[in-house]
């Protein structure tokens, strides 16, 4: 078998029959879809049930909720296709995608990576495929930071290269770190292909669109300090100092988002403070990030280191002159983070 789709889901009724729709049909036909009920209350696992029983290529796993990390774990258990293929249940795979998967899938060939095309609720039109010429990257020796984000849903893997690895149980970042590892421990080379193969499902109530918990925050710092500590133990090459999304989440990006979370800041700040310790063992921290990360880690130091990373952007981003202008506060703000779903 060539392709393995693994799709979760989890109470979504108004999207799952498109999503499957547009899998069954693809012109090309060796696949299987694993489809994981994940523990759903609305009667999607019933509407699974029928697909199901319509093709025989889609399968069903029904189990209670784990999150989405987990219900990919239950699909990969089961796949038996030589290619991996990610899909959302509220998502797409568009026309054509497997027939052009299938043409340059080949030995030698770890990752292919491809483009996605963001489209509306209500909106069913789908982009034509362009043809393009691939580029194969060497990723064994180095990797761009760039690569890291990228979606997990944004690729294609070899079966036997990710075998054995596994989602975390974040409710936001396990993506990334699944990925992450994929890149760092399992990838030599990978193809970009330039096909839009995906659809991704821009709505609301989505993890990207949805306000951040407590919880959500915390395991965006968690699924941060994963990555850093693989890059560290990677003996592959890849510069990070002063990212953004790495050490600039814990100096820069939660500092804003925790201004409008006034009710929980205390929460959010002491849990924080708990991972500065292994935060600043990090080897690629910049200079800037090891200076104020140690200030509030000192308890000497740490009304000045707090004052910097906290008050500061406090009273920067609540000034009424200067917080219509500010292109970071206002996308944190409606946002809550950058991450994909």
């Amino acid at each position: 078998m060539k392709f393995s789709i693994i799709v979760p889901c989890y109470n979504l009724t108004p999207w799952i029959r498109q999503c499957l729709d547009s899998v069954l049909a693809q012109s090309y036909a060796d696949w299987e879809c694993i489809v994981v009920d994940d523990g759903a209350s609305d009667g999607s696992g019933d509407i699974l049930d029928e697909y199901s029983r319509q093709d025989d290529r889609i399968k069903v796993i029904h189990q209670n909720n784990v999150g989405e990390g987990g219900a990919r774990n239950a699909g990969l258990e089961m796949a038996k296709g030589e290619w991996v293929f990610f899909l959302d249940g509220d998502d797409l795979m568009l026309q054509g995608a497997l027939e052009r998967l299938a043409q340059v899938a080949s030995d030698g060939i770890d990752l292919i990576r491809f483009g996605y095309a963001c489209f509306d609720d209500g909106e069913k039109t789908e982009p034509p495929i362009p043809t393009g010429e691939t580029v194969e990257v060497d990723v064994s020796h180095e990797i761009k930071m760039s690569d890291f984000i990228a979606y997990v849903w944004q690729h294609l893997y070899r079966r036997n290269v990710i075998t054995g690895l596994r989602f975390k149980g974040y409710k936001r970042g396990c993506d990334r770190v699944f990925l992450s590892g994929v890149l760092l421990n399992r990838v030599k080379t990978v193809l970009v292909i330039n096909n839009v193969c995906y659809g991704y499902r821009m709505r609301l109530g989505s993890a990207v669109n949805s306000f951040p918990s407590a919880q959500v925050l915390q395991d965006e710092m968690d699924h941060r300090l994963d990555i850093m500590e693989m890059i560290d133990a990677s003996p592959k090459k890849v510069e990070y100092k002063g990212d953004d999304w790495l050490e600039g989440y814990f100096t820069n990006t939660l500092p804003v988002i925790m201004l409008d979370r006034q009710s929980d800041f205390g929460l959010i700040k002491e849990a924080w403070r708990e991972r500065l310790p292994r935060l600043c063992a990090m080897k690629g921290l910049s200079l800037k990030g090891i200076w104020l990360l140690r200030l509030s880690l000192s308890r000497l130091f740490r009304p000045v280191g707090d004052f910097l990373i906290f008050t500061i952007p406090y009273l920067r981003y609540r000034s009424p002159i200067l917080k219509p202008f500010t292109r970071l506060y206002r996308r944190a703000r409606h946002h809550g983070e950058f991450a994909g779903k």
